[in-house]
């Protein structure tokens, strides 16, 4: 999964996730991502400061840090640059990465190699994206915009019936677009460009609290400890189970389910809700994560020694850190990967890639 989480969805279940822990044992907080969409007042001060509600279980889990990585596997930064005024989401798709201004309510085309803008698309707000269906979905101010890559031209605007503030963000489907809320799923037509279904997900007033999804489903944890899964067909229901940690799904990969904890990364078997391993990197904070073409899951967070922001290469199937980065900008609003790079955005626009 990570964005990524990028976007403010995140920030918004986040968020429900806090209020409804606080009644809770759960009392540990910490992490930053690119969803910020809580009041004017905190996004003039912080496009990234939000809070997830972690902490760290027993149970078979795979402990202790792995903080060195083998000789000559460090990650390097390979370019640098102004990217936008003010850090927006990233996406990668259809040959280029888009990036979000969430100053000016752009989507901006840009080369991957060269780094240039090769178009500008208004879309308004501060936008969240992906690329899917054979387009760039963008959701802000409550609606969902298509952009046709061939053009660069907006080709839809659906109204999702959403507030300008509740967050949203779009999902691949098999056949599908789906849009997830903290209350609900969204069957998106993308040939129609109209909504068809609306499927609720909160109960008990436990709204969403995070998600991440694959090619064949959509995990949607809440902060009750239940972990539900659907079809990323049909929208059915397809499991309920309970997670034995407290953690903030982030991604999915080879079966597993990504989360970040206080200090590190969980796996969790979809399944069953089981950890199949729990890695403490050092982290004061985990923000987000994305996955490369190579497989390598790259974590971006706060380094609890030195209070700096780092990026920690991680093997996904055993937690295993492989490599890692201080960063010299602080804070992410995008977070991307792109081939076997990364791509990082922080909050005043500026573009680290590390390779």
């Amino acid at each position: 999964m990570s964005d990524d989480f990028v976007s403010r969805l995140r920030l918004e279940l986040r968020e429900a996730a806090e209020r409804e822990a606080r009644r809770g044992p759960v009392r540990r907080a910490a992490r930053t991502v690119r969803w910020d969409v809580a009041s004017p007042p905190v996004l003039a001060a912080t496009a990234l400061i939000v809070a997830v509600l972690v902490a760290v279980a027993a149970g078979g889990a795979l402990r202790g840090r792995d903080a060195t990585p083998p000789v000559g596997t460090q990650p390097h930064v390979v370019a640098e640059a102004t990217l936008v005024g003010t850090g927006g989401a990233l996406e990668a798709g259809f040959g280029s990465v888009w990036a979000a201004d969430n100053g000016t309510g752009e989507v901006l085309r840009v080369d991957p190699e060269t780094r240039r803008v090769q178009a500008r698309i208004r879309v308004g707000g501060q936008p969240t994206m992906r690329a899917a269906a054979g387009a760039i979905w963008a959701t802000a101010e409550g609606r969902l915009t298509k952009i046709d890559p061939a053009t660069n031209r907006v080709a839809a605007r659906i109204d999702l019936r959403l507030t300008p503030r509740q967050p949203a963000d779009a999902v691949p489907g098999r056949g599908v677009l789906w849009v997830i809320t903290p209350l609900e799923l969204l069957a998106v037509d993308p040939r129609g460009d109209e909504v068809t279904r609306r499927i609720p997900i909160a109960r008990a007033g436990f709204q969403a609290a995070s998600y991440t999804f694959d090619a064949g489903a959509i995990y949607v944890g809440r902060p009750d400890g239940v972990l539900l899964t659907f079809d990323t067909r049909t929208g059915a229901r397809t499991s309920r189970v309970r997670v034995g940690l407290d953690a903030f799904l982030m991604a999915a990969a080879d079966g597993r389910l990504l989360a970040a904890t206080a200090n590190g990364v969980a796996a969790i078997d979809p399944s069953s809700g089981r950890v199949v391993w729990q890695r403490d990197i050092g982290a004061q904070r985990v923000n987000t994560t994305t996955i490369t073409g190579d497989g390598g899951l790259w974590v971006h967070g706060t380094d609890a020694r030195t209070g700096r922001d780092r990026l920690w290469r991680m093997d996904a199937r055993d937690g295993r850190v492989t490599g890692s980065l201080g960063l010299r900008e602080f804070g992410v609003t995008g977070f991307a990967a792109v081939g076997d790079d990364v791509w990082t955005v922080s909050p005043p626009g500026r573009l680290v890639v590390v390779r």
